[in-house]
């Protein structure tokens, strides 16, 4: 992941980020920041807690606002 370097040092710097899951689309493999356990001990370090894409994607705002009600 190219961009992971600023996203990691922006993140990392602000500590406002409980969750992350982020996935690379690019290329001919999709691959998931939680598949990079390197990545992943960084950012528990900074208490950010590295999640599964999908687990953290909303794919249907309006099914998910309705369950909050």
């Amino acid at each position: 992941m190219e961009v992971m370097s600023h996203i990691k040092e922006y993140i990392m710097m602000k500590k406002k980020v409980e969750y992350l899951a982020i996935m690379n689309t690019c290329g001919v493999k999709n691959e998931e920041l939680f598949s990079l356990e390197d990545e992943m001990k960084e950012f528990n370090l900074h208490n950010i807690k590295v999640k599964k894409y999908n687990d953290l994607c909303i794919v249907r705002p309006y099914d998910f606002i309705k369950k909050l009600e």
